[in-house]
Parts: structure tokens; sequence; C-alpha cells
């Protein structure tokens, strides 16, 4: 058994083709491992973003599985020959498929490997099958030792669903890195009032609700910029042109990731108005800018930011509530740069050093309990 002064081997396990706040989180994570000793595998789809960009890091093993539906058996294959202390699976996808791979080893390989997990969110409300997903999420939590919730509110929703075994928390965290020394610089009184939206557009991120709300914001004193794509985005872009707002809002698509930063750092505010969420990587993001967020008090949400000192807070999928948000920072220059100082005092408050380190004792708390 590891002691606390023993390197580990870890298989970071995540099989999803897009690259979202899971992928966000391993690109921020296995490094940070690496750079502490541990012997760090990842496993990856192959020719995902993920896998790529995971290739240019020093010291960590990229392996990549095709998708193939037998990857429970590619995953036991790997669990036997590495001979990992821990696996660490994440997303729904990868966490279901891991937990069979260990099911399918026996007792003695099985004794040697701590399997768990990281609920970034919950099973996605936008599925059609989301109650059988959850069922079959459910079902194979026995197969683990562990999840590790990443809010509160996660962490309750785990509960809800009877997780039967032990549940850590630990928040997301960026690299102090991220913002490539950039700050949002801007005069709180420009207008019009610069709004970002960052992410997915699809239905659980609630981008209907905001143009709703900018739909009672009848003003020329802001503007949005729309940096995302999604499954739903034409259906967004028609709803924009029949409300008549196409003139103040530009859909600009995903952008490269180096751009982010000072993207968001040219925005007055950063808007969430998801209607589901874990914790989410745009508000650590904004707020390491000093950008402030207007967004739903949703999921992890309120655990980062503090509504009226760093962001505004609304009850989710609520469009006056938002519309009555943005207008307030239109008006009142001085609360927007309020927020703004409040934000960029907490730059240090949610790194990838932290995040890593608290991950580390998980891990060995988890190798300990599985050993005994």
């Amino acid at each position: 058994m590891a002691d606390d002064n023993d390197n580990l081997r870890i298989l970071l396990v995540a099989l999803n083709s897009s690259f979202g706040g899971v992928e966000r989180h391993l690109v921020d994570l296995s490094p940070e491992l690496a750079k502490r000793g541990h012997e760090v595998t990842l496993v990856a789809p192959r020719r995902s973003v993920l896998a790529a960009t995971a290739r240019t890091f020093p010291d960590v093993k990229v392996i990549e599985l095709s998708g193939s539906p037998m990857k429970a058996l590619s995953l036991r294959r790997l669990y036997k020959n590495l001979c990992p202390d821990i696996v660490h699976l994440h997303s729904p996808r990868a966490s279901v498929t891991g937990r069979a791979a260990a099911k399918l080893l026996s007792g003695t390989e099985r004794h040697g490997i701590t399997v768990i997990s990281t609920a970034h969110g919950w099973i996605s409300v936008r599925l059609r099958l989301r109650l059988v997903y959850e069922w079959i999420y459910n079902k194979t939590a026995t197969w683990e030792d562990g999840i590790i919730a990443v809010s509160e509110a996660v962490r309750e929703t785990l509960e809800d669903n009877q997780y039967p075994n032990r549940i850590y928390v630990v928040p997301n965290g960026i690299s102090p890195d991220w913002t490539r020394g950039l700050v949002a610089s801007w005069d709180p009184g420009e207008r019009p009032l610069r709004l970002g939206y960052f992410g997915r557009l699809e239905g659980e991120k609630g981008f209907s609700v905001l143009v709703e709300a900018l739909k009672r914001v009848r003003s020329d004193r802001w503007q949005l910029s729309v940096y995302g794509d999604g499954r739903d985005r034409n259906k967004y872009e028609k709803s924009v042109r029949l409300a008549g707002l196409d003139r103040q809002v530009r859909f600009a698509r995903a952008i490269p990731a180096d751009d982010v930063p000072g993207s968001m750092a040219n925005c007055h505010a950063v808007v969430l108005p998801s209607l589901q969420e874990g914790c989410p990587y745009v508000v650590l993001e904004a707020l390491s800018l000093g950008v402030p967020i207007v967004g739903s008090a949703v999921g992890g949400v309120p655990d980062l930011v503090r509504d009226g000192k760093d962001g505004l807070l609304i009850s989710p999928g609520q469009p006056d509530e938002l519309a009555h948000a943005i207008r307030r920072l239109i008006k009142d220059p001085e609360l927007l740069s309020v927020l703004r100082q409040n934000a960029l005092a907490r730059q240090d408050d949610f790194t990838s050093r932290q995040m890593t380190d608290r991950l580390v004792s998980v891990y060995r708390s988890a190798v300990a309990e599985h050993q005994l």
C-alpha cells in the first residue's frame, strides 16, 4: 500500500470525442500529476483533440482507443497490463465503461486496483433516454470504490440517487498561466456593454433564456458576442433574427483556445444562462481575468460566484431576472467596477495546483480504503 511519499501509477480515462469541460479538466490535471512524480497514463478517443493535446505534455503517456463497442474489454486489458494504483474515470460514458472493465477482472486482479470516477455534472437533460442512462449509471456504481463530485450540488444529486460508496468533493481549478498575463482593463463606463457567451449551443446551456432576456432589454447600450458551436446553433441564430436582435448579437463560432483569454478579457461581463451545470470552467476563466459573471444559480455556480460581489446570480430559466441583471450593469458603472475588482482578488482561489493536491489526497485515501 502506497504511503504519502510514494508515487502512484494513475490511469486517467475519458471517452468523449468532443472537447468540453471534462477534457479541459484533464488537460490541467494530467501534467500537474506528472510534475509531482506520479506515473500518468491518459486514455482518450483516437484522433481526439484531448489525445493530441496530451501528447505535448512531458511525462504523460497517451493511449488512444477506437470507437469500438468493445471498449470495456480494451480497458480491462489495460488494467491488467498497466496495474495502476488508481483508475480515474471521467464522464458518465467513461464511468460506465470503466466500471464494467473493473467488474470483468478476477478478484486477485481487482484487489490491487482502486477505481474511482468524477461526476462533472449529471446526466444531460437533453437526452431522450435520460432515465435509461441514469439507471445504468446508478446500477454500475457498486463496481467502483468511490466518486468525486466537482461541487456540493453534484454531491447532493449523487446522494439523492443513493450512490453507494464514499463521495469526495473537489472543485475544478485552472492553471494560473491560462490568462497569459491578461486582465480586464476596460473602462466600466464604456457603452455599449460588451457581453460574452462562451460555451456549447445546446439546450441545457440556456441560450434560449438569454435571447428572451435580451428581447426585454430593448436598448442600443449592449452587444453580445457568442463564442461556441453546437447542435442548436442554427435554431438560435434564427431566433435572434426573428427577435430583431441580429445587429447586436454576433455569432463568432468556437475560437482557438489561445484566443479565449483575449476575447473574454474584452467583455464587460460573461453571461451563463445555464439550466444545468457542474463546476463550469467558464466561471473560473472569467473570474481569473476579472470579468464578472451574470449567471444562473445552478449546480456549482453559487459555490464560485458571490452574488453582488464578483457577479450577479439569477434563478435558472428566468429571462425577467436575467434582463434585470443586465440592465443593472448597463446603468451602474460603479457596480461593474466593484465586481471586476472583487473577481480579480480571487485569482488564486481556484488553481489547478490546489485541485491536484486535493485529488492526490483523495487518491491516497481511496487506495487505503480499497486495500482494507
